[in-house]
């Protein structure tokens, strides 16, 4: 890696920061920022969202890709934690899109029934990838979003 003027660098997603610690002190005069991440270090910085926060943008996000007023949220397995991305997504969404409605689904043939109701782009709320209903939402033709990039990546 070579820092020579370069003052900050940004490490945008997860499986950086090994790399970052293990680089960071060969370079004092370079600031690094983790995007999500904990600060460990002088010259390490970390961004973590709060999760109604990262609804509410993940909510503009998906108002602004859609051409529907619908909305939607797609629920896979996972804790009350949820509900405050949920509560999030729903304020951004709306905030984009001042008459917009929103619709919830889950289980297997959730996709289709957003993808039904006017969804084009949704909420992915869960705490892990669902396989089955990932491959649903694409079948579907339902365009996702999620907080967290792991959570669509189907393995």
């Amino acid at each position: 890696m070579k820092s020579e003027g370069v003052e900050v660098v940004f490490c945008v997603g997860r499986g950086f920061a090994r790399m970052v610690y293990a680089e960071a002190d060969s370079f004092p005069e370079t600031r690094f920022v983790l995007i999500p991440g904990r600060a460990h270090g002088g010259n390490v910085a970390g961004v973590t969202f709060v999760l109604d926060g990262a609804g509410f943008l993940a909510g503009v996000v998906a108002a602004t890709l859609s051409g529907s007023n619908v909305g939607g949220i797609l629920r896979g397995g996972g804790g009350p934690w949820l509900e405050d991305l949920e509560a999030g997504f729903t304020a951004g969404f709306r905030a984009q899109r001042k008459r917009g409605e929103l619709v919830t689904a889950e289980g297997a043939d959730g996709p289709w029934r957003l993808a039904e109701q006017g969804v084009e782009v949704a909420l992915y709320s869960a705490d892990g990838a669902e396989e089955e209903l990932l491959a649903a939402a694409h079948n579907a033709g339902l365009q996702l979003v999620a907080t967290d990039p792991d959570l669509i990546t189907l393995h």
